[in-house]
């Protein structure tokens, strides 16, 4: 076999025209030139400065819809919901969340606020809100009077009216189903690790120390229609997360 000469060991692949488009959009962000709730330029727009054609753009900007930084509203736009992309993103088919010391425990939840509130901005984008109220509610989960999780959901503008009478102590998912009248289908999710605050380690019985793992997550019906978003904070020690895993996705290719 032939020696492989030195250049070409140590040429680099020049990066397409969708990953320059793509690292382009990060430096923005990075440098807050798009911040959280901004719109990004439309495919036109990056079509005509980059002369690349929509195909080119909408791969670039589908690596930071699969990170989970931007929102796409038909007809609207496309905005940006968080400004920290993540060291890499991978897809799930399928995601487990088990309890490791206490599975067969008895589960409690405490809600321990529910208010009407108008959300931040990216959960509105996430919401398809137009500004309005949405009912939110903050709950901590329990096993066998221990606390796991704690939990921030904010619903639809539909499930908000429907769940302003309703006891959220308990699991509402089939509530969803009863009273809504909803079919769900599917739930979208992020998450990554992270130390929890002063408020979380008081209701989480932890200290600054104890390893957390971050949730975030919006459930959608049959029709593709959002019904909630969900900002949930586990305990590391509490929770083993079993994964099956569909591809990998570098952040800056």
């Amino acid at each position: 076999m032939a020696p492989v000469r030195p250049e070409k060991m140590n040429k680099k692949k020049s990066p397409n025209k969708s990953q320059i488009i793509h690292q382009w959009l990060i430096a923005q962000i990075e440098t807050h030139e798009i911040r959280i709730g901004d719109q990004l330029p439309t495919e036109k727009m990056i079509m005509e400065q980059f002369q690349v054609n929509r195909t080119t753009v909408r791969t670039a900007l589908a690596k930071l819809e699969k990170a989970g930084m931007i929102v796409r509203r038909s007809g609207k736009g496309t905005f940006l919901i968080t400004d920290s992309p993540p060291q890499f993103v991978r897809n799930f088919n399928r995601l487990e969340l088990v309890d490791s010391d206490a599975v067969s425990g008895t589960t409690t939840y405490r809600t321990i606020e529910k208010k009407w509130v108008v959300p931040p901005k990216n959960v509105q984008l996430l919401l398809d809100s137009k500004g309005e109220e949405h009912l939110t509610f903050s709950r901590v989960v329990a096993v066998d009077d221990q606390p796991t999780l704690m939990e921030q959901t904010y619903l639809s503008e539909k499930l908000s009216d429907i769940f302003t009478d309703l006891d959220t102590n308990q699991p509402y998912y089939p509530l969803i189903e009863k009273y809504g009248g909803e079919k769900l289908a599917y739930v979208k999710i992020n998450f990554t690790a992270t130390k929890p605050n002063p408020e979380q380690q008081k209701l989480l019985q932890v200290d600054e120390h104890h390893p957390c793992i971050r949730l975030r997550s919006q459930l959608y019906n049959t029709k593709h229609e959002i019904l909630e978003y969900v900002e949930a904070l586990y305990r590391g020690d509490k929770y083993l997360f079993s994964l099956e895993s569909l591809c990998y996705l570098p952040p800056h290719l």
